[in-house]
């Protein structure tokens, strides 16, 4: 089996179980993330923090970033008043975002997004918290599939931490994730149990 395919057959699982969980009430609220969320932030110096917004099942961060007096939010999307208008931007563009702050919402079923009035980089801060299916004791990260973190993840800055969100059900204790050479690993696992480091 290729490891494509074995990619794609842990996110099916990974998903039918994170909604079979989310349906059933089961999932974790976000407020249970916050000691791990704290000991990597501490781990990590207490410096600056580049976050995700949550959509779908993914364990939701914001109730941490929200207490931050500005966190670095991906930006996804155009806004521009032309026909690029919902068009995907390339990966790595962020901006600062403040509580209080209004969102854009170029598209109606996507997260909204921070202005481009405040543009940042991956340079300013010290922790990167990056939505996960899945993380392994090795720090191989298992995302949706569409590359935009592995992108991310391959020019960031020497010295700043990542950390997996993932559930306490998907963080693989004595299990190995499929692996490609293109696969960063990560510095801790956050779960609603705390954060683990990795490696």
């Amino acid at each position: 089996m290729s490891v494509a395919t074995a990619k794609s057959n842990w996110r099916r699982c990974v998903r039918a179980r994170r909604l079979a969980a989310h349906q059933a009430g089961l999932l974790p609220a976000g407020s249970a993330f916050w000691a791990g969320l704290e000991a990597v932030w501490v781990a990590a110096g207490q410096g600056g923090v580049a976050a995700y917004v949550p959509v779908g099942t993914e364990p939701d961060v914001r109730v941490f970033w929200g207490e931050r007096d500005r966190v670095l939010l991906p930006r996804l999307f155009s806004v521009d008043e032309s026909e690029l208008a919902g068009a995907p931007l390339a990966p790595g563009q962020w901006a600062w975002w403040s509580p209080g702050e209004l969102w854009e919402q170029p598209r109606t079923w996507a997260p909204g997004q921070p202005s481009a009035d405040r543009p940042g980089s991956l340079a300013e801060v010290s922790l990167v918290l990056v939505p996960a299916l899945a993380v392994d004791e090795a720090g191989t990260r298992l995302g949706q599939g569409g590359g935009w973190y592995d992108r991310v993840l391959a020019d960031l800055p020497p010295g700043v931490l990542t950390a997996a969100m993932v559930y306490q059900a998907d963080f693989l204790a004595g299990a190995a994730l499929p692996r490609e050479d293109h696969d960063v690993p990560l510095s801790f696992a956050v779960t609603e149990n705390g954060a683990f480091p990795l490696q």
